[in-house]
């Protein structure tokens, strides 16, 4: 019977607003609150650091990259399953190619397409022209690129072995033949209607080997020499002409560059050449 009214009382008791829940141990409930606050600390620091990261890079297609990853975590699949990476199918549709697959080797890197050429296939020794067979399949592979964009940027880069060429078609060295060997190929794009403004052709002689051209002895290893000799053609993804203007800095800060209009005309053509270069 005691049981009962003592349930009737705390029922009263409830209806009329004085009933109390029980209160938790003190040290439990700061305890809770305290872990609270410091997962939410490291959580907004590591988000800061994140983005200083992110906006600090002065690649505008790696910080693309990397937006991709963040909306993957935070946003889902959706963003990446609508902006596919075009350099990617670019890269499957050069491997379908079987004359292009046969004398070349094709990476994929983070930022860029990068496509090897054997020289002893591209020139014969000593010359710059093309040979007939890589014309061939220079001009089918230029055709695939245009056909995704022609606003790709194209860089051709040349590369031989340290052996002196001793005036071969008027060429006396091998920053010469590199040089130009670079400058046969991205002609090729050139001509296809690439805007001139996104090719670059670099020579860079005998100075950026992949393999070692001499061993322990001192003697030239013949495997590493057929190597060196290549030229690498890299492309990378478009930029905005937006995006190509802007100066990108660390912390995420944007300066544009003014554009520098060409100086007036001086009526005195001394004035000219008045001026120190």
């Amino acid at each position: 019977m005691s049981d009962e009214n003592e349930f009737d009382e705390n029922d009263d008791a409830e209806e009329s607003g004085a009933y109390q829940s029980p209160d938790l141990p003190e040290d439990e409930e700061e305890g809770e609150l305290w872990l609270v606050s410091y997962a939410d600390l490291m959580t907004l620091i590591a988000c800061f650091f994140i983005l200083l990261t992110a906006f600090a890079n002065y690649d505008p297609i790696a910080l693309g990259n990397k937006f991709k990853v963040f909306a993957q975590h935070f946003g889902g699949p959706k963003l990446e399953e609508q902006d596919d990476n075009k350099l990617e199918t670019l890269t499957k549709n050069l491997r379908r190619k079987p004359e292009v697959q046969e004398v070349t080797n094709i990476y994929l890197r983070e930022n860029y397409l990068e496509i090897v050429f054997n020289t002893s296939f591209m020139f014969r020794a000593g010359s710059i022209d093309l040979t007939h067979e890589a014309s061939l399949m220079m001009d089918g592979m230029v055709e695939t690129i245009k056909s995704d964009s022609r606003q790709y940027r194209i860089i051709a880069e040349g590369h031989t072995d340290p052996i002196d060429i001793k005036d071969r078609e008027n060429i006396n060295s091998n920053w010469a033949l590199s040089s130009l060997r670079a400058a046969s190929v991205i002609e090729r794009f050139e001509a296809a209607g690439f805007e001139p403004k996104n090719l670059v052709s670099i020579g860079y002689a005998d100075t950026r080997p992949i393999k070692p051209f001499y061993g322990d002895k001192g003697r030239h290893i013949q495997s590493a020499f057929e190597a060196n000799r290549r030229v690498v053609l890299k492309v990378l993804e478009p930029v905005a002409e937006q995006e190509a203007r802007s100066i990108k800095l660390g912390f995420g800060r944007l300066f544009k560059e003014e554009e520098q209009p060409y100086p007036a005309k001086s009526e005195n053509p001394s004035d000219v050449f008045s001026g120190q270069n």
